[in-house]
This record gives C-alpha cells, sequence and structure tokens, in this order.
C-alpha cells in the first residue's frame, strides 16, 4: 500500500480494497485500467477537492502504476526521525504555525540515514542520535515555482542520551523544539499535517 497526501486529502495506490469503501459518501474508487484514465482519474479527485480519500485499486501491478504516478512530478527526498529520550518522552518541532518532526531534504549522495540524522541535529540541535528501526515512509505533493513536487520522506524512529537543552533552527523557520509525552502528543497532532498524523499514529497505535 502507498499512500499520498495533497491537501487535506489522500490517494491510496491499495491491492485489495474493502467492499464497505463503496457505501462511504467520502470515498471514491477506481480499479486500475489505464495510465492516462488513472492521471484524470487523479487530477479530478484534487481539482474539485469534493471527497477526502481516493482509492486506486490495483491488484496485480500496484508497485509499476505506483511508480508511473510518481514520475509525474518531480521528486524530491527527505529524511528524519521519531526520536525518543530517555524519559521516553518525544521530539516535537514548531515550524510555520504547525507542529512536526525534524526532517529535510537529503543533500546529493547522501545516504538517507545519514540525512535524517543531520535532519534532526540540525534542527534541533540535538546529537548521541542512534536509528533503532524504520517506520513507513510519507508523500506527499505541493507546488513550488510552478513546479509540481512529490516530496518523499524516509522516516526512522531514533533514540538519543543526550542532556543538551533543546536549539529549534530559526533560520529553518522553527520557533521551538520540545519533548513531548506520549499523553500530551494527540493534543498537537490537532495542530499538524496529515503525513505526521498518519506516521505518528501508525507508530503510536495506543492513540488509533
Amino acid at each position: 500500500m502507498y499512500k499520498v497526501f495533497v491537501n487535506n486529502q489522500s490517494i491510496q495506490f491499495v491491492k485489495n480494497i474493502n467492499s464497505q469503501l463503496f457505501d462511504n459518501e467520502d470515498v471514491e474508487c477506481y480499479q486500475f485500467q489505464s495510465k492516462r484514465a488513472l492521471l484524470a482519474v487523479i487530477a479530478d479527485f484534487i481539482d474539485k477537492r469534493i471527497t477526502h480519500e481516493l482509492y486506486i485499486y490495483c491488484p496485480t501491478n500496484l508497485r509499476e502504476v505506483f511508480l508511473f504516478f510518481v514520475s509525474q512530478y518531480t521528486e524530491v527526498k527527505a529524511g528524519g526521525g521519531l526520536v525518543k529520550n530517555l524519559n521516553e518522552e518525544y521530539l516535537f518541532i514548531f515550524r510555520r504555525a504547525y507542529w512536526d518532526l525534524p526532517k529535510g531534504k537529503k543533500d546529493w549522495g547522501e545516504p538517507i540515514r545519514k540525512c535524517a540524522i543531520r535532519e534532526v541535529e540540525e534542527e534541533t540541535g540535538i546529537d548521541n542520535i542512534e536509528i533503532i528501526k524504520k517506520l513507513p515512509n510519507t508523500y506527499h505533493i505541493y507546488t513550488e515555482k510552478n513546479k509540481q513536487i512529490i516530496k518523499h520522506c524516509y522516516w526512522y524512529l531514533m533514540k538519543t542520551t543526550t542532556e543538551k537543552k533543546l536549539v529549534p533552527q530559526i533560520k529553518e523557520d522553527i520557533t521551538k523544539a520540545v519533548w513531548l509525552k506520549k499523553e500530551e502528543i494527540p493534543e498537537v497532532l490537532r495542530n499538524s499535517y496529515p503525513s505526521i498524523n498518519y506516521l505518528v499514529y501508525n507508530y503510536l497505535n495506543k492513540f488509533n
């Protein structure tokens, strides 16, 4: 399954589909027939913004269809982390009026895991970071300088033993960096991005 966020909507590429979705007025379902038709369906979904979710049903060639979709955009790769400390608190940043997780674009030739750690260090001022495991990738579409971009973010669960004071990277418009307990996370996610909600709730199943 691949999930792509655009505006406050999502496009999900799946091999199997629950028949109950067809009765949901906020959901559209399309079984892949051709590349041309696929692009038309997606464009209509994004332009009209009538429904919240679009399911692209591809029972046999899911990855091929998704990669074709990605090829229609300029792909930007990024890395970031959901970081926890020795107190089992999680690191969040506040940037441009939204709560977010530290992340950033990959430099040319840079390994993605190194990118993810570097971005956490630069955006929050901490160190002694270790990757625990891979988390789901996220994708979201936006427009920048008249280009249609799809940002492909590689996420990792990380831990740190640092006792350093958090220092938000002001030049990247980050005004706060804070450690939050699990029970505090749902409140900040009310003012976050759909992709961040998806990622964090995927990990913290107790909040689903």
